[in-house]
């Protein structure tokens, strides 16, 4: 298997879908909901986090400045998913707009999960 992604999405179907997505191109997957996302990323420490910015009750941006805030996530580089404008998102490594299609997903998880390894 590939490269350990975080996926925190709130939307059950759009999880699942991009979930989907990742494991059928050969990335290992977990998932939240937006609950201990800390924790996950300490225990798991994945190569990329893919975070919604407008999660049901917890706050994306506020997820980022936790994982920043630690030593054992702080390296770990943060993809906000989010219909809001790129420039009204911050504290992240890059944006990628909803909607997106799985191109698009893709391309994103791969631009960083190789400058996590290393082989970009």
């Amino acid at each position: 298997m590939g490269a350990g992604i975080l996926v925190v999405e709130d939307n059950d179907l759009l999880r699942d879908m991009t979930a989907y997505a990742l494991e059928s191109h050969g990335f290992d997957v977990q998932v939240s909901n937006g609950s201990g996302v800390q924790s996950a990323a300490e225990h798991s420490q994945p190569a990329l986090i893919l975070l919604d910015f407008c999660l049901h009750g917890e706050n994306g941006r506020e997820i980022c400045r936790q994982l920043r805030s630690s030593t054992r996530t702080a390296g770990i580089p943060v993809v906000a998913m989010t219909g809001s404008p790129p420039s009204d998102v911050r504290d992240v490594d890059d944006v990628l707009a909803k909607p997106f299609t799985v191109a698009m997903l893709l391309h994103k998880v791969r631009k960083w999960t190789d400058v996590s390894r290393g082989t970009a």
